[in-house]
């Protein structure tokens, strides 16, 4: 009799101690290379491997999706022509990308007719610029919804204009992306996810934005494939 209360009693220290440890360990997700990850269900950072820093993960402890933000389009501004030579922020992205030079709709040589596109979203080829859109790597009411809602004005129409964040794209592909970030939205052209995420997340370092903790757990698996850090 004593022998069998013994063995029920270690099993049941055993039962309590597992069961104990079970809101440490047992929720979903893989391992980043910090050695832990989001928990999807409280979006709270995790380290489950040595070494692992907790601070290291800490900027992902935030809500689990962006905030609803008002965006005003207009506060963004249209293309600016900031060195008063007549050809605005779409007319200088458009032949910075042509590989060929451009020509203009009319002697002012302000607005841009024609030229050679690679559009590295899809790989097509366009030669008029009515058919092209300049795309916001990082879109505008994105950035609203992730920080930039509380800029200046003046910093609004700054983001809008920066040449960095411009890329000359078929017109279809621009506006089948919208407003998404790379959580829910890549180019088509596989070959190109790497360049565009890094460029991204260039813009967005350099921004100061800030991503919520379910898109850091959707970006991380292809960001450490790209070998890019968020």
């Amino acid at each position: 009799m004593n022998r069998l209360f013994s063995v029920c009693l270690a099993a049941i220290t055993f039962i309590v101690v597992l069961a104990g440890a079970q809101p440490v360990h047992a929720h979903p997700g893989g391992l980043d290379k910090n050695g832990g990850h989001v928990d999807k269900s409280t979006g709270a950072y995790h380290c489950h491997r040595t070494p692992c820093s907790a601070a290291a993960g800490a900027r992902v402890e935030r809500r689990a999706a962006p905030t609803a933000v008002s965006f005003k389009r207009n506060e963004w501004g249209d293309w600016k022509d900031f060195d008063n030579d007549c050809q605005d922020t779409r007319a200088e992205v458009l032949q910075r990308d042509s590989a060929v030079p451009v020509t203009f709709a009319d002697n002012k040589t302000c607005a841009v007719a024609e030229g050679q596109w690679h559009d590295p979203y899809t790989g097509d080829e366009f030669e008029l610029a009515l058919s092209l859109d300049i795309d916001h790597i990082v879109p505008l009411e994105w950035a609203n919804n992730h920080g930039g809602a509380k800029w200046t004005t003046q910093q609004k129409q700054g983001f809008a204009n920066e040449l960095d964040n411009l890329i000359t794209v078929g017109a279809g592909v621009n506006r089948d992306k919208g407003a998404q970030g790379p959580d829910k939205w890549l180019p088509p052209e596989e070959s190109y996810h790497c360049i565009y995420l890094s460029r991204f997340l260039q813009v967005y370092k350099k921004n100061s934005l800030q991503f919520v903790a379910a898109e850091i757990q959707a970006i991380t698996p292809i960001a450490v494939s790209c070998d890019l850090t968020i």
